[in-house]
């Protein structure tokens, strides 16, 4: 035979090996790429800053720390989003206008739907009332429910936008 020759086993498994670990890390590329964006795109960040929540709530004050979340309901288009805001606003030892508000109501089948690690609600009541609630709402582009936990002196807010 001549002219005939062969191709030594090394170099067909080279041929066919390079092209499929490629293939399969550039899937797996594509996949952690798609997942990281997936997931950035339904969490919302937790945040401690006070002073957006402190302005949309004037009239609370003497408050030592916040944390919150907040997203938009739906797709957002072009104009105005519809969003939400939920989180807890840690009031001081001293701020007695709020835990002795009049009006403060048990809410036994209340439970916050927002549980940071930093926050601890574990054996206290919740208290609501409408009458806080429309006292402290804020600004009118803003529906907020307000609930209390005298214990932890912690308001949980889910305030969505008007």
């Amino acid at each position: 035979m001549t002219g005939s020759r062969r191709i030594p086993k090394k170099s067909i498994n080279r041929v066919v090996l390079v092209p499929t670990v490629a293939f399969f890390l550039m899937i797996g590329v594509f996949y952690i790429i798609l997942g990281a964006c997936t997931v950035k795109y339904g969490m919302p960040t937790v945040r401690f800053d006070k002073d957006p929540i402190l302005h949309i709530y004037p009239k609370i004050e003497k408050v030592d720390s916040v944390v919150w979340i907040a997203d938009t309901f739906g797709s957002i288009d072009f104009g105005l989003s519809e969003y939400w805001i939920k989180g807890y606003i840690k009031l001081s030892d001293d701020n007695t206008e709020i835990a002795n508000f009049p009006e403060w109501e048990p809410d036994a089948n209340f439970t916050p739907d927002f549980l940071p690690d930093d926050i601890n609600i574990d054996g206290d009541i919740w208290l609501r009332s409408e009458a806080f609630n429309k006292l402290y709402e804020g600004d009118v582009m803003f529906i907020t429910e307000f609930h209390f936990s005298p214990k932890n002196l912690l308001l949980y807010f889910v305030t969505e936008s008007n």
